[in-house]
């Protein structure tokens, strides 16, 4: 039974090779694809000073107005007392 499995394996493999051609790529491809794969890619990370200086500079104020806001309503709520 082994014997027969072995020899179906032999004979699609022997049918496969009749019907499929080897391909041969081009070699500039082959060259071009080989640089790309090795070169160590370059990563342009942004600073973000410019970002981070605008958000504190946003939060304070949201800060500040809600503060005024909270010490205004303290006032009004003294006030009618």
């Amino acid at each position: 039974m082994r014997k027969l499995g072995e020899t179906s394996l032999i004979k699609l493999e022997s049918e496969l090779s009749n019907m499929l051609q080897p391909v041969k790529p081009d070699n500039d491809f082959v060259n071009t694809l080989k640089g790309k794969l090795t070169r160590v890619p370059s990563i342009i990370v942004e600073s973000t000073k410019k970002n981070s200086t605008l958000l504190i500079i946003g939060l304070g104020v949201v800060v500040g107005i809600a503060a005024v806001w909270l010490l205004g309503r303290s006032k009004d709520d003294d006030s009618e007392e």
